[in-house]
């Protein structure tokens, strides 16, 4: 009941809002409800490196308002007074979704076109590749009579079957510009000593290998990623990683917050001494795959980002027909270049046979069949269409 009028009250100062002046050189960001992270941080750190007179408004919610923030950075707290005010005064809005008021119930009020004056530019990240269902493509969903709206002016996509997603799931209503996919920027020539300062900020032993271990978030907790774990016999994987790969490893499980609180992180600790470690301390998936040597995953789009590094992932989803039954999928998981496993034993036996030549001929094929468009430049072609929007008013033509 809270959260409703709550709500409420926020759409209401979001209308009145409206009176506000638009502040032209002003961008605001917003990523995943309050996080410093993602595509829009990447975006917000080139603007500033291109033009330093922008200024760079954030919503921080009360979790992260103690997280370093460059100083150029104003932040507000997230869904209070001064988020939306300031949101009102931005000439350009940056967010991890789909624009404001995703409305896709075909009966509803038309919010969008109350909610965003026309001098604002409203630019869409979103916040990976899709392998499940999303917006009206949801199985579930498609019985009912559904139409979408959204303030959002331009969705980023990364590759051809991403475009084509977002074309089919918005129902051809948001224009998807192919400027490429910000956070993976950063995956683009990484040089040792990069590797080692992000190892550095993210807590990380130098002298190890890392595995990722990054299972999607579920509805049911269990099968986020603690279930998986509880099968996995520790000392056995890195006596096969170190077999298959050589030097010596750590294991990183980042989950979802929910899931983080139900696992014994410092039991784990205390028996893997340091071989076993969290990965949620810093918010940023794309520094974390940064720094990854080997990606063990489900069904995150994450897959589709570390593929760019060329280096060895492995799926581990031991209940892929209920999770297809679930949500629905893009493409099933015998057309990924990557080796499935549907029990931690068989998930050892791929990393016993993985063929490094073979994979990457697998990898190279599938992104050219989605049409890979990622070139490390996403950033600098988000931030020069801001700062021309900023000048003109209007959107350069973008060429897909």
């Amino acid at each position: 009941m809270f959260e409703t009028i709550k709500s409420r009250a926020l759409l209401f100062l979001e209308i009145v809002f409206r009176i506000c002046r638009i502040k032209d050189n002003c961008v605001f960001f917003n990523s995943f409800a309050g996080q410093y992270n993602d595509n829009p941080k990447y975006i917000s750190e080139k603007l500033h490196e291109m033009d330093k007179d922008v200024i760079i408004i954030w919503a921080i919610s009360k979790k992260f308002r103690g997280a370093m923030l460059p100083e150029y950075i104003k932040s507000v707290k997230h869904n209070s007074l001064k988020h939306i005010y300031y949101k009102s005064k931005a000439h350009i809005i940056v967010e991890n979704g789909a624009g404001d008021h995703l409305v896709i119930k075909k009966k509803r009020v038309r919010l969008h076109k109350i909610l965003k004056k026309k001098k604002q530019l409203n630019i869409s990240t979103w916040h990976g590749t899709p392998l499940k269902k999303i917006g009206v493509d949801i199985e579930a969903e498609t019985t009912k009579r559904r139409e979408v709206f959204s303030t959002s002016d331009i969705i980023l996509a990364g590759c051809d079957y991403v475009k084509r997603v977002f074309e089919s799931c918005f129902l051809g209503k948001i224009p998807v510009w192919m400027a490429g996919t910000p956070r993976n920027d950063i995956l683009f020539g990484l040089t040792p000593q990069r590797v080692l300062v992000l190892k550095e900020k993210l807590e990380l032993p130098n002298d190890k290998k890392i595995v990722l271990y990054a299972p999607t978030y579920r509805d049911n907790v269990n099968l986020s990623g603690i279930n998986q774990m509880g099968t996995m016999d520790f000392s056995l994987l890195f006596s096969v990683l170190e077999r298959t790969f050589g030097g010596g490893w750590v294991f990183i499980f980042r989950v979802h917050q929910l899931v983080t609180a139900a696992i014994d992180t410092k039991s784990i600790a205390e028996k893997y001494a340091g071989k076993v470690m969290d990965g949620n301390k810093n918010d940023d998936m794309a520094e974390y795959l940064a720094v990854t040597d080997l990606l063990i995953t489900d069904y995150s789009g994450s897959m589709f980002d570390f593929a760019l590094t060329g280096k060895p992932c492995f799926l581990f989803s031991p209940d892929i027909e209920a999770y297809e039954h679930e949500r629905g999928l893009y493409m099933g998981m015998n057309e990924l270049p990557f080796s499935n496993a549907g029990s931690f034993e068989e998930l050892i036996a791929n990393i016993l046979i993985y063929d490094e030549r073979v994979y990457q001929q697998r990898v190279e094929r599938f992104m050219q069949r989605i049409g890979n468009r990622e070139d490390g430049k996403a950033s600098e072609r988000v931030a020069g269409l801001i700062l021309k929007y900023i000048k003109t008013g209007k959107i350069i033509q973008i060429k897909n």
